[in-house]
């Protein structure tokens, strides 16, 4: 770090500006979204900026975000916050929190989030329902009971 220069905090909506200011497309930038909201349902406590990258796509000619790796929900506690900051100034896992920079992730307006949020919730609701048997019982207990809560508290139906 340099001479009095000031490190601005870890954050999703951070890493999508950076995504466009690389030229990487706006999809890239919703999928990062998607993550978050993965991270958030599942209380990935562990997402942290080196769990994200970028690589050049020779045939686009552009940076592209690469394969998500490392997602993985604590199983020891149940986190009520990500390290990374979902918006400006806010780790909590809330509906509010997720929501609150849509913008930078390169949404219209707040309904278009709200619709691609709660349609990523039901996606990750359903795939667990048909994952599920194939986790160990104790991580199925621990992630049913995570995603249920999880499901009502990001819907605002807490």
């Amino acid at each position: 770090m340099g001479r009095g220069r000031k490190i601005k905090a870890a954050s999703y909506p951070r890493l999508a500006e950076e995504l466009r200011r690389i030229g990487a497309p706006m999809e890239d930038w919703k999928e990062l979204f998607g993550r978050m909201v993965f991270n958030a349902m599942v209380r990935n406590d562990d997402d942290h900026c080196r769990n994200h990258a970028v690589y050049y796509r020779e045939r686009d000619g552009a940076w592209r975000l690469s394969p998500a790796f490392d997602l993985v929900p604590s199983t020891d506690d149940t986190p009520t916050s990500l390290q990374l900051q979902l918006s400006r100034g806010s780790r909590e896992i809330s509906r509010a929190s997720v929501l609150a920079d849509y913008r930078r992730f390169g949404f219209h307006d707040s309904e278009e989030a709200q619709r691609f949020m709660d349609i990523l919730i039901k996606r990750i609701t359903d795939t667990f329902d048909l994952i599920r048997d194939l986790l160990p019982p104790d991580m199925v207990t621990v992630i049913a009971l995570r995603v249920q809560a999880n499901r009502a508290l990001l819907m605002g139906r807490s």
